[in-house]
């Protein structure tokens, strides 16, 4: 059995982020030979390019890490390397988890439409061990909100502002795959944002942290009507229903439909977590009821961890 996969072409190495043997070298502190041994012995899992070169996916180096118990704390700089670039700042931002840095190199790269840039982002700061949920909260999040900032003020159009987002969605959906994820749980989720709710990132980060929780998670989106998350409750039978929403208009008619949507949750047994600014006003969730209100990502992993 061979410890390496040969790539039959280009194409298989899809949009996977793979790592050198060089780069593993600097990331762990080892020689390079330490690394070739460790893959050739099969400890860890390699792919092999048409080339012949060892390239490593996230899943398997997260996976050998922790079977290790060390992280990536080394840095991809070579020696020498000048102290001005993106990658000097990210490995010093990196060094020092500062965190603020991070979330402004994510937005600086997002604007660009850099998809590839902010993934390696992403993913050499989960190889530095911080987890998906911090991620999530101290550096997507924060980025997003600066970029919404900038927007609102007139820094920045509303085209920016689409294709930062389009690229932290797609740089999320690209290296969520290769996270490694707990075994499945059995349990189900719908995920979405209510009507005339037009920002998606919320439901996104929900969806991508309850899948590596081992969830099975059908995600709605955004601007979904009350109405039609009471169709996938009938159609799913889920064991959780997540609303994340900064506006809410037309209450009455809104929390009527809502009110529908509880019922058959009550009656299928599911669960309602509700989060968002848009029910951070109590008067707000009192016309809204559910199992739980979770002002952040946290909080809604503690809520399922219950489950």
């Amino acid at each position: 059995m061979k410890a390496c996969k040969t790539f039959v072409s280009e194409i298989e190495v899809g949009l996977e982020k793979l790592f050198s043997t060089n780069e593993l070298s600097r990331m762990w502190n080892v020689s390079e030979s330490t690394v070739k041994r460790w893959a050739d012995s099969g400890d860890l899992q390699c792919v092999k390019t048409p080339g012949g070169h060892r390239r490593f996916q996230l899943d398997e180096i997260v996976r050998f890490q922790r079977s290790q118990g060390f992280d990536a704390v080394g840095s991809l700089m070579t020696p020498g390397e000048s102290s001005e670039g993106v990658l000097p700042e990210m490995e010093r931002a990196l060094e020092r988890r500062d965190f603020s840095a991070l979330a402004d190199l994510f937005s600086r790269r997002a604007l660009d439409g850099d998809v590839e840039g902010v993934g390696s982002l992403l993913a050499r700061a989960y190889l530095r061990g911080i987890p998906a949920v911090d991620l999530q909260e101290q550096v997507v999040t924060p980025a997003m909100h600066r970029i919404g900032e900038r927007w609102r003020t007139g820094e920045l159009t509303v085209a920016d502002e689409h294709i930062a987002t389009r690229t932290a969605v797609d740089a999320l959906t690209r290296l969520q795959p290769e996270m490694l994820r707990r075994p499945s749980n059995g349990k189900t989720a719908v995920v979405g944002c209510p009507e005339d709710e037009l920002h998606e990132m919320a439901s996104r980060f929900i969806s991508f942290l309850l899948e590596l929780e081992g969830w099975t998670v059908t995600t709605l989106g955004m601007n979904t009507p009350f109405f039609s998350f009471r169709d996938a409750v009938e159609r799913y039978r889920p064991d959780l229903v997540c609303i994340s929403s900064t506006l809410l208009n037309d209450l009455d008619r809104q929390s009527r439909e809502y009110g529908e949507l509880c019922t058959l949750a009550r009656e299928t047994g599911a669960r309602v977590v509700i989060g968002g600014v848009g029910f951070s006003e109590p008067g707000v969730r009192a016309r809204f009821p559910h199992d739980a209100y979770c002002e952040n990502l946290r909080d809604l992993l503690r809520f399922v961890a219950r489950m």
